[in-house]
């Protein structure tokens, strides 16, 4: 913690050392609330390993709890469209704390997933390929350039980029492994069976990197901001997510725990994110692009499916948690809470009192507690209309898939001789 501590520190030193009263008073309510979160998320983070939670979902639903009650609480201070009355620096300043805040989203996203456990420093490593970097970190930002160039000549409406929106949420709802199983198991593929796995991979990754430009396209539509500027800052954001992806997938603990760890990060890139919805939507999505990529292609079709279906279920998380978390209300905050506590009942009831028995209430869980938001979502979530409407329909394309994919997949691994107690 003294550590946490330390680097928030150096952080806003340098920039509240020479700063006027009211900047002074900013940046020590935002320090305040940043080392909070980072606390915050380090115990509940211990308490949830130790009570022996399955999965960092929980993490994920939890960084939707705490990130936007503080945001409600210093409201005034934290929204960036207060920011150049609060602080007095003009629109200008207001976008460049933007750009700061989505840097420290990232950063501090890795701070918290290593702080759970401190060894982690010690084993960092990089093996991030030299070809995938270029890659990885050009196409986010040529799509946004493209979208953006695209929406600018009156090509596509705002209406028509938030059908966009929900097509790709959709597109990363379909759950591509049954399929491949079946054509790995009938010989499609030939000798390279993760071939059809990393097409599908593919095919995901760039329904989350439109999904995510086409969500801050409608941000900074709102917030009224000029073409250049938007497309600097996709670019910036793009960068900046692209490079902690991999950097994230590049660290050691992550080969033994991808789902979890990345969940983790996202929980806390989610806490700060809140500061400025408008900067860190597209950034967060793009960032699960490189996680996902690297996770995929480092497992077999043996294991894969018991890493890579909390990754691919936080990234759909993200994307329908985007419609509320911007525009908390307190009866969100209840449903979700509820949500876990029932999830975590039943987990604990089932593991301690039927161990050997196999799980399906708990199984339905999931597809019940998403039907039950997308059903709260539809009758409450009034503003704007069109984000009601798209994310309930992948919610309920997520139950659908989620409903079809588990005894299909359950199936396909029996019939290989492969499946393992657990994987889905």
């Amino acid at each position: 913690m003294k550590r946490l501590i330390t680097i928030g520190a150096l952080l806003f030193a340098p920039s509240t050392a020479f700063a006027a009263p009211q900047e002074q008073l900013f940046a020590a309510n935002l320090l305040v609330i940043i080392i909070l979160g980072i606390s915050l998320a380090v115990v509940l983070g211990r308490v949830l390993k130790s009570r022996g939670w399955p999965s960092g979902l929980e993490f994920l639903a939890l960084g939707y709890l705490v990130g936007p009650v503080l945001n409600l609480v210093h409201e005034d201070q934290l929204e960036l469209r207060h920011v150049a009355e609060v602080v007095e620096v003009g629109a200008a300043g207001a976008s460049f704390l933007g750009v700061i805040l989505s840097i420290l989203c990232a950063a501090l996203g890795l701070i918290v997933a290593f702080s759970l456990d401190f060894r982690w420093f010690r084993d960092w490593e990089l093996e991030a390929s030299a070809e995938a970097v270029p890659i990885l970190i050009s196409v986010p930002v040529v799509l946004s350039g493209v979208l953006w160039w695209v929406y600018t000549m009156d090509f596509l409406s705002v209406e028509v980029l938030a059908l966009l929106v929900g097509a790709a949420a959709v597109l990363v709802a379909v759950d591509l492994r049954p399929a491949h199983i079946f054509l790995t198991h009938f010989n499609v593929w030939g000798e390279n069976r993760l071939f059809g796995l990393r097409l599908g991979t593919t095919l995901q990754a760039a329904a989350i990197i439109a999904a995510g430009v086409a969500f801050a396209i409608l941000q900074n539509h709102h917030a009224g901001k000029p073409g250049l500027q938007a497309v600097v800052l996709l670019g910036i954001q793009a960068l900046i997510a692209a490079g902690v992806g991999l950097v994230a997938r590049s660290v050691s603990p992550l080969r033994a725990r991808p789902a979890w760890t990345l969940s983790v990060s996202i929980c806390a890139a989610l806490f700060i994110g809140t500061f400025a919805p408008a900067m860190s939507a597209s950034a967060l999505l793009m960032g699960m692009v490189a996680g996902l990529v690297w996770v995929q292609f480092d497992r077999d079709l043996s294991t894969i499916h018991r890493d890579i279906e909390p990754v691919l279920h936080a990234s759909i998380f993200v994307i329908a948690g985007l419609v509320w978390s911007s525009n908390p209300e307190p009866w969100v905050f209840a449903v979700v809470l509820g949500w876990l506590l029932i999830r975590w009942v039943v987990f604990r009831f089932y593991q301690n009192v039927f161990r050997r028995k196999k799980r399906p209430v708990y199984g339905l869980l999931w597809p019940a507690g998403v039907l039950g938001i997308a059903i709260v979502l539809e009758l409450r979530l009034a503003y704007p209309p069109y984000e009601a409407e798209w994310s309930t329909g992948l919610l309920l394309a997520i139950v659908v898939s989620e409903l079809i994919s588990r005894r299909l997949f359950r199936y396909a691994m029996i019939d290989q001789g492969t499946f393992q107690r657990g994987g889905t």
